[in-house]
């Protein structure tokens, strides 16, 4: 019998034997086996597209414009994507930088707002109220907010030390002017003053001024630990010395 099935002609060597499936469409040892056909074959892809075997089926590249299954169905064609910057939005010099779908504008300085349309208000620096030397005669000027204080010099005062102060005569001492004559040893007495005139009582007066003559009269004032004196003066006759001090008694 011919082991070789479906019109496969067989050929025998020794114990063996071949079966030679040409042109039967079958394949395998005894041609029992459909030849698989190739699924692109009957260039199922159109429109240009190319087709690959995938298994027992095809697969279907498409050129541009066309999809589907076999490259039939056309694409619909989307407009390229655009830059919001192209149409130049941002006005008095400022720079455009795409922001996802939308656009930013930086702005030059002076210029502000969503496209750079505003002007900005322009703050003036602010200056020393001081800049001007407001304080005279060599007053020191310092700032105090938007105003400024002067801290004036000896002898002038005034907002801005204009104005002379009055200079009050330093206290002199009533004996400065030497008033006790003829020896005599002046002593301050609050605003005014006594001479002591020596105790020979040769001078008396307010000034020692007058010649007199005579003993001392007695002393009566009880001096503690100073010792009683004549002064020589009517006015304050006797005193009380208490060290180098002598008080006079009224």
């Amino acid at each position: 019998s011919n082991p070789c099935q479906n019109g496969g002609r067989c050929t025998s060597s020794s114990s063996i034997f071949l079966c030679d499936c040409t042109v039967t469409g079958y394949t395998g040892p005894t041609c029992a086996d459909i030849v698989p056909t190739n699924p692109c074959a009957s260039n199922p892809c159109q429109n240009g597209g190319s087709c690959y075997p995938n298994n027992n089926s095809f697969v279907c590249v498409c050129r541009p414009s066309w999809t589907g299954m076999t490259c039939t169905q056309t694409t619909t064609t989307t407009t390229p994507s655009v830059s919001p910057c192209l149409s130049d939005p941002c006005k008095n010099g400022g720079n455009c930088y795409t922001n996802s779908n939308s656009f930013v504008c930086v702005c030059r300085a002076g210029w502000t707002g969503v496209t750079c349309t505003q002007t900005t208000t322009t703050t003036t620096p602010s200056v020393s109220p001081c800049l001007s030397n407001p304080c005279k005669n060599g007053g020191n000027c310092y700032t105090n907010s938007n105003s400024f204080v002067c801290v004036c010099r000896d002898g002038w005062a005034g907002a801005t030390c204009t104005e002379a102060t009055t200079t009050a005569a330093p206290s002199v001492s009533p004996c400065a002017s030497g008033p006790c004559r003829n020896g005599g040893r002046c002593y301050n007495s609050g605003d005014s003053y006594f001479c002591y005139c020596g105790p020979t009582n040769t001078y008396s007066g307010k000034n020692c001024e007058i010649v007199s003559s005579g003993m001392p009269s007695e002393c009566q004032l009880s001096c503690g630990s100073g010792y009683c004196i004549s002064t020589g003066s009517s006015l304050h006759p006797n005193a009380c010395m208490c060290g180098s001090t002598v008080q006079p008694t009224i």
